[in-house]
Protein backbone atom coordinates (compact mmCIF):
# COMPACT_ATOMS: atom_id res chain seq x y z
CA UNK A 1 0.00 0.00 0.00
CA UNK A 2 1.81 3.71 -0.71
CA UNK A 3 0.42 6.65 1.16
CA UNK A 4 0.33 10.13 0.16
CA UNK A 5 -0.27 12.95 1.75
CA UNK A 6 -0.73 16.75 0.35
CA UNK A 7 -1.78 19.94 2.08
CA UNK A 8 -4.07 22.56 0.83
CA UNK A 9 -4.78 25.76 2.78
CA UNK A 10 -7.56 24.27 4.71
CA UNK A 11 -7.20 20.10 4.28
CA UNK A 12 -4.73 17.51 4.92
CA UNK A 13 -5.53 15.20 2.19
CA UNK A 14 -4.13 11.37 2.65
CA UNK A 15 -4.48 9.19 -0.59
CA UNK A 16 -4.42 5.20 -0.42
CA UNK A 17 -3.19 3.21 -3.56
CA UNK A 18 -4.94 -0.13 -2.75
CA UNK A 19 -3.31 -2.72 -4.64
CA UNK A 20 -5.89 -5.95 -3.26
CA UNK A 21 -9.88 -5.32 -2.95
CA UNK A 22 -10.56 -4.05 0.58
CA UNK A 23 -13.95 -3.52 2.86
CA UNK A 24 -14.07 0.02 3.67
CA UNK A 25 -17.56 0.64 4.89
CA UNK A 26 -20.03 -2.80 5.62
CA UNK A 27 -23.59 -0.23 6.67
CA UNK A 28 -24.02 1.29 3.41
CA UNK A 29 -27.44 0.72 2.39
CA UNK A 30 -27.15 2.92 -1.12
CA UNK A 31 -25.18 5.55 -2.76
CA UNK A 32 -25.61 7.91 -6.06
CA UNK A 33 -22.86 9.27 -7.81
CA UNK A 34 -22.66 11.86 -11.08
CA UNK A 35 -20.42 14.30 -12.15
CA UNK A 36 -18.29 15.40 -9.37
CA UNK A 37 -20.95 14.81 -6.14
CA UNK A 38 -21.05 11.64 -4.19
CA UNK A 39 -23.75 10.65 -1.69
CA UNK A 40 -23.67 7.67 0.56
CA UNK A 41 -26.46 6.91 2.72
CA UNK A 42 -25.52 4.19 5.65
CA UNK A 43 -27.51 3.13 8.68
CA UNK A 44 -26.42 6.20 10.68
CA UNK A 45 -27.24 9.02 8.24
CA UNK A 46 -26.57 10.91 4.79
CA UNK A 47 -22.80 11.17 3.91
CA UNK A 48 -21.96 13.80 0.62
CA UNK A 49 -18.38 15.15 -0.78
CA UNK A 50 -17.52 16.44 -3.63
CA UNK A 51 -18.08 20.21 -5.40
CA UNK A 52 -20.59 21.83 -3.53
CA UNK A 53 -21.07 24.90 -6.13
CA UNK A 54 -24.36 25.37 -5.61
CA UNK A 55 -25.14 23.87 -2.13
CA UNK A 56 -26.10 20.64 -3.92
CA UNK A 57 -24.02 18.55 -1.32
CA UNK A 58 -26.53 20.21 1.52
CA UNK A 59 -23.54 21.39 3.47
CA UNK A 60 -24.07 25.34 4.07
CA UNK A 61 -20.52 26.09 2.77
CA UNK A 62 -21.12 27.30 -0.75
CA UNK A 63 -18.00 26.43 -2.77
CA UNK A 64 -16.16 24.48 -0.59
CA UNK A 65 -15.08 21.54 -1.95
CA UNK A 66 -15.38 18.23 0.17
CA UNK A 67 -12.67 15.77 0.00
CA UNK A 68 -13.95 13.05 2.52
CA UNK A 69 -17.82 12.53 2.83
CA UNK A 70 -19.44 14.92 5.60
CA UNK A 71 -22.49 13.37 7.12
CA UNK A 72 -25.70 16.07 6.03
CA UNK A 73 -28.14 17.18 8.68
CA UNK A 74 -31.16 15.69 7.38
CA UNK A 75 -34.06 14.31 9.05
CA UNK A 76 -36.61 14.60 6.80
CA UNK A 77 -37.98 10.58 7.94
CA UNK A 78 -37.12 7.03 6.66
CA UNK A 79 -34.78 6.99 3.87
CA UNK A 80 -36.24 5.40 0.53
CA UNK A 81 -33.82 6.38 -2.38
CA UNK A 82 -31.26 8.56 -3.32
CA UNK A 83 -30.60 9.91 -6.69
CA UNK A 84 -27.95 13.00 -8.05
CA UNK A 85 -27.16 14.60 -11.08
CA UNK A 86 -24.30 16.55 -12.14
CA UNK A 87 -25.82 19.82 -9.63
CA UNK A 88 -28.75 18.14 -7.82
CA UNK A 89 -29.57 15.67 -5.15
CA UNK A 90 -33.43 14.22 -4.81
CA UNK A 91 -33.54 12.06 -1.69
CA UNK A 92 -36.97 10.31 -1.14
CA UNK A 93 -37.97 9.66 2.20
CA UNK A 94 -41.28 8.18 3.58
CA UNK A 95 -42.39 10.45 6.35
CA UNK A 96 -45.24 8.65 7.17
CA UNK A 97 -45.64 8.37 10.95
CA UNK A 98 -48.77 5.31 11.49
CA UNK A 99 -47.74 3.83 8.13
CA UNK A 100 -49.78 0.28 7.43
CA UNK A 101 -48.51 -2.56 5.60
Amino acid sequence: MVVEKMATANFLISRKKLLTPTLVATNVLDFATAGLITFVVKEDGVYSCGTNYLFELGHKENGEYFFFSNKINFNFGKFVRIICGGSHAIIVVDNEKNASS
